[in-house]
């Protein structure tokens, strides 16, 4: 019976043990699940959307659930199932995720003049707030007036993409709409480079 103290203490010694254990296999299995379902840090591989991002950069993105919603102006990052203009990519380029701004959606109509999209007649502001000169302004307005301009109504769940960077981007003046089911998240944080982290617009 002396040693039943120690056998009381050795019990909760192993107890305290064995919770922290548990602790340390929930927080692994939250992380785990956070890391698959919710989050995904991504690192930006080209230009195409400087001023905004760059190279290198380290952002997080929130994953695609059924409560989503994407809306203009929010940055996703997608891969296109299939192609709806008629362009040859490379297999390289078949199997890359791309990372855009959305500036067209359900029912907005597009035209592409000159390689600029206008949505339901109006240029993005991502691209007017690019040095875009009057001169620019005023060549379009011409098209507009002179000449028939094919459009394209987008559908539910579907949308156009540019990068803000958008004289050197392959988006979809080149590959067409996306759909919902190409997405795979949204952009929403940056955390490298230090001097930069925050949020994204």
């Amino acid at each position: 019976s002396r040693y039943y103290p120690c056998g009381i203490l050795f019990n909760k010694l192993m107890r305290r043990k064995a919770e922290t254990f548990l602790l340390i296999i929930l927080a692994a299995v939250i992380a785990f699940s956070i890391r698959l379902f919710i989050l995904k840090i991504v690192v930006v591989d080209s230009y195409s959307m400087t001023n905004t991002l760059y190279p290198d950069d380290q952002i997080i993105i929130f994953k695609k659930n059924l409560f989503t919603k994407f809306k203009i102006n929010d940055i996703i990052i997608f891969k296109p199932c299939g192609f709806t203009n008629d362009v040859m990519l490379t297999d390289k380029l078949k199997q890359k995720s791309f990372i855009k701004r959305i500036v067209a959606t359900n029912f907005d109509c597009v035209k592409i003049i000159d390689g600029i999209p206008l949505i339901n007649n109006k240029i993005p502001g991502i691209i007017i707030n690019q040095n875009f000169t009057n001169y620019n302004l005023k060549k379009i307005r011409i098209i507009l007036e002179n000449i028939k301009i094919s459009e394209d109504i987008l559908y539910k769940n579907e949308y156009f993409v540019i990068g803000d960077n958008y004289t050197n981007s392959i988006d979809s003046r080149i590959f067409g709409r996306i759909s919902r089911d190409d997405i795979i998240g949204k952009a929403v944080f940056r955390i490298y480079p230090f001097n930069r982290a925050g949020g994204i617009r």
